[in-house]
């Protein structure tokens, strides 16, 4: 759409017909370029986007109220604030959490990779050596605090989380054997290898925040 239109043209399009515009191509361009063309939330550069912290200057956007996200990060802003029918307040209150738990992560990025890293490895994880990372540095008795970031967390590396996996997963991705009550572990296991079999385990579900 190579058309120049005025602001407040632009403010009466709709949303979609106004990320079409040339105006917005423009602005998206220098606040990837801003960004290093890199989620400022994950780092990731794969499938990036930029987000409107708030939507109240569509048209005449201040660079500083936008926010360059990958896919994953920016579903998690709108999962649970539509467009429609929640205020800016509440999408401001979101990403000042989610902001908070990637300084968090940030911060102790080398333990954090390393957890990752022994994911990757192991193909899992005990789901206790996750929780102490939670509970160390989400220093609240607020659950539902310590549940976003443990959310914030799974997403971050890819993963999921099982209660329960059958025993060819046991031998087919030398996964943690039974207990003597036969029961499994609580485990962290990799996303991909979950939807590459998924009937083999029995995936604890979290709500995206």
């Amino acid at each position: 759409m190579n058309k120049e239109f005025t602001v407040e043209q632009l403010k009466r399009m709709s949303y979609n017909k106004y990320l079409e515009t040339d105006y917005w191509k423009g602005i998206r361009n220098s606040v990837c370029e801003r960004d290093d063309n890199k989620c400022r939330l994950c780092n990731s550069n794969e499938k990036i986007c930029v987000h409107h912290r708030t939507y109240e200057y569509i048209g005449e956007e201040n660079l500083n109220e936008l926010i360059t996200l990958c896919n994953n990060c920016h579903y998690a802003f709108h999962k649970t604030h539509e467009l429609n029918n929640k205020s800016d307040k509440k999408l401001r209150e979101s990403n000042k959490l989610i902001e908070k738990f990637s300084n968090i992560v940030n911060k102790n990025i080398k333990e954090f990779e390393e957890l990752n890293s022994q994911l990757k490895q192991d193909n899992y994880i005990y789901f206790t050596v996750f929780k102490n990372f939670i509970l160390k540095y989400v220093r609240t008795e607020n659950v539902s605090i310590q549940y976003k970031f443990l959310v914030y967390c799974l997403k971050c590396c890819n993963a999921v989380h099982l209660d329960n996996y059958f025993e060819d997963s046991i031998k087919k991705y030398n996964l943690p054997p039974k207990n003597i009550h036969g029961r499994t572990k609580e485990i962290i296991i990799k996303k991909q290898l979950y939807e590459h079999d998924p009937n083999n385990f029995r995936k604890i579900g979290y709500e995206i925040l």
